[in-house]
């Protein structure tokens, strides 16, 4: 059975069975109701008994009627009741179209994006060392590894890689590719081959370069006459400038000690800081690495002899109670950060070892095939330049466009 009528009715209601399927005529713009709850999920169906006022276009058909439903069920023949959404009759619920809503939306951007220049908006900054152990060709042809490698590094602004054996720099190339297909863009500086004869590493520094660049680079000169050639692998220092008020120079001193002297490694790590603080005059300095500062290499004795420990103005961040090995036999703190200056010290947040293994869901044997450390690391909080309206904007346009989407799916 088919029936149609005008939104003027007074009785067409009655003539619509529970069973039936409603078909959009003219230009309606709402819902029918039937036993509390919608007919079919359709646009464009009237609301009720004269919600479409006086617009003679509103209309509606019954079309085919669906088979009737079991006795006493709420879809029962029987019950012919119909609720409407809206018990004002002759007056048409308010309507929000989504264009209409985007003068509202500009208009809460326009604000927040005030509030955010008179409170800027704060990023979290981080730095991170990571012994890669023998990372080459081998590893970075390896596409598991090369995967986890690759999230490990796009946690951190600055990421200081050690022990990389790349020669020919074909490993690098892969590493480089393979960051720079996600939305950061990454550049990297890394130190000649370094050691003794034939065996040799190599210190990378990456880091994400809409944020940061390099000043400046060199390699320190391991030949002081009353201690030649201390270092295994002498330290590369880089000096970073950053987008920032906060912290605007910054030098690393990177160090992979050689394990037996670790100790006479870190002693001498004080003569490097005195020279770069005489080259390039800097205030904000942070020395991280492989250290081997822990368990037999460095006794807690003897690490509270150097120098880097006594001097006040230097910050151990990482603790001796900290373990920084994947094995879970072993409980070393051979990775360390130390940082010199008071505006560096004063902008860290936290630190500690990022459990690759525990946050990757990797098994003890698979992360060993990345690497027998965990890196370690530190945050900052810093007020990035161009960050004052990045937030707020990204934000906000976010929401604005869900807001839309929700609307528009609510209309339907």
């Amino acid at each position: 059975m088919a029936v149609s009528g005008s939104a003027d009715s007074e009785d067409y209601l009655g003539w619509i069975s529970p069973g039936a399927d409603l078909q959009p005529v003219g230009r309606c713009t709402h819902r029918l109701q039937l036993s509390g709850r919608p007919v079919v999920p359709r646009p464009y169906l009237p609301v009720g008994r004269g919600s479409c006022g006086n617009n003679p276009q509103c209309c509606y058909t019954a079309a085919s009627v669906l088979p009737p439903a079991e006795p006493g069920s709420v879809d029962s023949p029987e019950d012919t009741s119909i609720t409407p959404s809206t018990r004002h009759r002759g007056t048409e619920p308010q309507q929000f179209s989504a264009p209409a809503l985007l003068p509202l939306i500009m208009g809460i951007w326009c604000h927040l994006l005030v509030l955010c220049t008179a409170w800027p908006c704060v990023w979290p900054f981080r730095i991170c060392a990571f012994n890669g152990q023998h990372f080459g060709e081998k590893k970075a042809a390896n596409h598991d590894i090369l995967s986890v490698v690759v999230k490990i590094i796009h946690r951190c602004d600055i990421f200081l890689l050690q022990e990389v054996h790349d020669p020919k720099g074909i490993a690098l190339s892969k590493l480089m590719a393979a960051l720079n297909r996600q939305e950061d863009v990454y550049s990297a500086v890394h130190s000649p081959p370094l050691g003794r004869k034939s065996y040799t590493e190599q210190y990378v520094f990456i880091y994400k370069s809409l944020k940061i660049s390099v000043t400046d680079q060199y390699k320190y000169d391991d030949d002081d006459p009353a201690a030649p050639d201390v270092f295994a692998r002498e330290p590369y220092l880089v000096r970073f400038a950053l987008k920032s008020k906060d912290l605007q120079d910054l030098v690393i001193i990177p160090q992979h000690t050689e394990p037996e002297k670790a100790g006479t490694e870190l002693e001498a790590l004080y003569d490097v800081f005195m020279d770069v603080r005489k080259r390039w005059r800097c205030k904000n300095i942070i020395l991280m690495g492989d250290f081997n500062a822990g368990c037999k290499y460095l006794s807690k004795k003897k690490k509270k002899t150097l120098r880097l420990y006594t001097d006040p103005d230097f910050q151990w961040l990482i603790p001796d109670s900290t373990d920084t090995t994947v094995k879970e036999s072993t409980v070393c703190p051979y990775d360390r950060i130390v940082v010199y200056g008071q505006e560096v010290t004063n902008l860290v947040k936290s630190s500690g070892t990022y459990n690759f293994a525990e946050e990757l869901q990797l098994t003890e044997e698979e992360a060993l095939k990345v690497s027998d450390h965990y890196p370690v690391e530190m945050d900052l909080y810093l007020v990035l330049g161009g960050s004052r309206t990045l937030l707020p904007s990204l934000t906000l346009i976010i929401f604005g466009l869900l807001w839309i989407l929700e609307l528009s799916i609510s209309q339907e």
